[in-house]
């Protein structure tokens, strides 16, 4: 049965670190009683063997593996242990179980227990597609409002579909970049850019991460960081962008204002103006634009130097009826009603 051990030495010097691998090959080598084993040093802090033994059952041997790394202590943060399957002694034999052995390291990232047997991850019944669309196209719309609880729970909702253990390693990790690209594209939306914020590139640094769990913390800062940026960068955003909306209404409202007009002053799109308009005020842009044009309508009513037909032209209507239908609405009588009912100008 061939093996591969995975290291991640705590805080040593450097060659206390270069020596770790071989006193732990020592160490095992001395304490296997019930088999053999053969083991040397790899690339990447590993220890790469193989365990010759009788009979069919591995687990008193990976048992003691696990009890010498275990013994470690603070030379070791982490381990992993993966073993192939065991097969008749033979080199063909030998050759198969190490290519096992290196598949089940590979899945070190997704596995939380120390020991990763071959058969453990079913790594031959997982697909290689599928997974929470709907979480990913929803975090770049939650990171460009800053919501920081949203973001969170879109990731967890992500990871536990990961952890239900239905994809590959490859599909998996490409989930995770696709949601740190949802993130860095969600920044860039409000003029942030996550290199600058974080000093480093999201998904190369991701793709550093050992474990589903470190990702897991390390998104958590991530996303706590950003969404702090992205409210801070908004509220200053925001009370100019409010600013030269409301403004251009105000300076236009005699003329024929539309959502398309007022996304093109500004440089931003129709859809994203109307979720903007509705967030700083609380009401649609027509409820806005109808609200203020009936204050002005109110307004030129009161100083009685124009015609219903007059204030309705003036304020882009293009139906003298729809005009008096929605002042009514507004203002539960018509226009010649409320003008009549104005209090007489003294002499």
């Amino acid at each position: 049965m061939s093996f591969i051990i995975g290291l991640t030495p705590g805080p040593m010097p450097l060659r206390e670190e270069l020596l770790l691998p071989y006193r732990l090959i020592e160490t095992l080598e001395s304490r296997f009683i019930p088999g053999t084993l053969y083991a040397i040093t790899g690339d990447q802090r590993q220890v790469i063997g193989m365990l010759h033994f009788s009979g069919q059952d591995p687990r008193p041997l990976t048992e003691c593996m696990l009890s010498v790394l275990e013994e470690q202590g603070e030379a070791l943060v982490s381990f992993k242990i993966a073993v192939g399957r065991v097969y008749p002694c033979s080199p063909e034999f030998a050759a198969e179980s190490f290519r096992e052995a290196s598949a089940a390291m590979e899945y070190r990232f997704l596995w939380k227990d120390a020991l990763i047997p071959y058969d453990g991850p079913h790594i031959d019944e997982r697909a290689e597609s599928g997974g929470s669309f709907r979480s990913l196209n929803q975090m770049e719309e939650a990171m460009r409002s800053g919501h920081e609880e949203k973001l969170k729970g879109l990731l967890d909702e992500l990871i536990a579909e990961i952890e239900t253990g239905r994809y590959t390693l490859s599909h998996c990790r490409n989930l995770l970049q696709d949601a740190l690209s949802a993130l860095h594209k969600g920044m860039k939306a409000v003029g942030l850019h996550s290199a600058q914020v974080f000093g480093c590139d999201l998904r190369r640094r991701g793709m550093e991460m050992e474990s589903l769990d470190a990702f897991r913390e390390w998104a958590y800062g991530l996303i706590e960081t950003a969404a702090a940026k992205v409210k801070e960068k908004k509220q200053t955003v925001d009370a100019k962008l409010e600013q030269k909306l409301l403004g251009y209404i105000h300076e236009h409202i005699f003329n024929d204002i539309s959502l398309e007009s007022i996304s093109d002053h500004i440089g931003m799109s129709p859809n994203y103006v109307s979720k903007l308009f509705r967030t700083m005020t609380g009401q649609t842009f027509i409820e806005y634009v109808t609200e203020a044009k009936m204050r002005n309508a109110a307004r030129l009513l009161m100083e009685k130097k124009h015609t219903v037909q007059e204030i309705s032209d003036l304020l882009g209507y293009n139906s003298n009826s729809h005009f008096i239908r929605v002042f009514k609405e507004r203002f539960g009588c018509t226009p010649k009603q409320y003008q009549k009912n104005l209090p007489m100008e003294a002499d």
